[in-house]
């Protein structure tokens, strides 16, 4: 595998996609996010690039990624979800996913300080006293959602957090970034 550089444009990620087979007429549509996401990504190292030797293009990206639990006075078990993302252009992302939350390393980052990252970010929680506990990392490789036609391999590492009663909000929370906002509700488990 060949470790493609640092890119620094549009035109030139435009470009290698283009010659690797990948239609970006699709990205910024539906679900899918837009060529400026990807290129972001790749310039804050959340996202590197390789190319076999056949030509194909691999997207490689690390992720911290937790399950988010509060157990209230009465022994009820809530479980966090991103319920949707809803984009500046008006697109709306249904979120269906088994974690909580989950957030890219960054490049000299642990995961386990991704995932704290994640959570203040996400949802605003920023404390030394977060009950927070390892469950090992597995690798998937699959098609992106987020950019059509890229393959990607996720190596994601997993935590599991338990919030106290000051870090739980009944209502949820929501994530306000530049090009989108997340919405994440509680489920009831027990």
């Amino acid at each position: 595998m060949k470790y493609i550089p640092s890119i620094t444009n549009l035109s030139e990620l435009e470009k290698i996609l283009s010659t690797s087979g990948i239609d970006t007429s699709h990205f910024g549509r539906g679900g899918a996010k837009s060529l400026e996401s990807l290129l972001k990504e790749i310039t804050l190292g959340e996202t590197t690039l390789f190319q076999t030797a056949s030509g194909k293009l691999l997207r490689i990206v690390e992720i911290a990624t937790a399950d988010i639990f509060y157990r209230d006075k009465d022994g009820i078990t809530w479980k966090l979800k991103e319920e949707k993302q809803v984009f500046k252009d008006g697109r709306i992302r249904i979120r269906v996913r088994e974690r909580s939350i989950s957030e890219k390393i960054l490049p000299k980052e642990s995961p386990i300080e991704a995932i704290k990252r994640g959570i203040y970010e996400e949802l605003g929680i920023s404390s030394p006293s977060l009950n927070i506990q390892e469950e090992g990392s597995e690798t998937h490789s699959f098609i992106s959602w987020s950019y059509p036609g890229l393959q990607s391999i996720y190596l994601n590492y997993y935590f599991l957090v338990e919030l106290d009663e000051e870090h739980f909000r009944p209502e949820g929370y929501i994530e306000k970034q530049e090009e989108k906002i997340n919405y994440f509700i509680w489920e009831q488990l027990t």
